[in-house]
């Protein structure tokens, strides 16, 4: 991601990615009911870089749950994805 985004990891850690947040809507009921669901969203997404370029990535979310079944918080894989689909 660090290197994806141009973002440092002091910018990143700790922060709700925007596909997290309400204000993506739609998106963003998709991802919760889905996670809600117990299943694994992945989906492509275009994103903006800390310069303000533009890349593309594969993204994985999954919910970590607790020993009481209760989400404790999510795990999310990101690939730069960029070059593969402007060759294709």
């Amino acid at each position: 991601m660090i290197e994806m985004s141009g973002f440092s990891s002091r910018e990143l850690i700790g922060k709700t990615p925007y596909l997290l947040t309400p204000a993506s809507e739609p998106l963003f009921s998709e991802i919760q009911l889905t996670l809600k669901n117990g299943e694994e969203w992945k989906g492509e997404l275009e994103d903006s870089k800390k310069d303000g370029g533009k890349y593309w990535k594969n993204v994985a979310i999954s919910a970590v749950r607790s020993r009481n079944g209760e989400i404790a918080s999510y795990v999310m894989i990101q690939e730069d994805i960029t070059m593969r689909r402007k060759m294709a």
